[in-house]
């Protein structure tokens, strides 16, 4: 893995992040955005319209209210911003 920081430009990972670590948060953070009225009900799904855009519809919950890469990666956006308020790249390996 060293080798693919390197070959981007960065010598280390500072931090790791694991989807158990995210799941809640960003069930929570799903949850915050739906009673604000950014996130919808849309079939028994929670979703943000994104077509203004030109992103289409961003599914957010499953309607069994199951979590989604994208609810976790909501969550890790919120993470990241709180623990490197400074950061100007980030880099998902998966």
């Amino acid at each position: 893995m060293k080798h693919i920081f390197a070959e981007l430009g960065s010598a280390e990972m500072d931090k790791r992040y694991y989807e158990s670590d995210v799941e809640q948060p960003g069930i929570r953070i799903v949850e915050e955005l739906l009673a604000k009225g950014i996130a919808k009900k849309s079939q028994g799904a929670t979703v943000m319209d994104l077509e203004e855009f030109g992103l289409g519809i961003f599914l957010l919950l499953k309607s069994t209210g199951a979590s989604l890469y994208s609810t976790k990666d909501i969550a890790l956006a919120y993470q990241k911003k709180a623990d490197f308020p400074d950061y100007d790249q980030s880099l998902y390996v998966v």
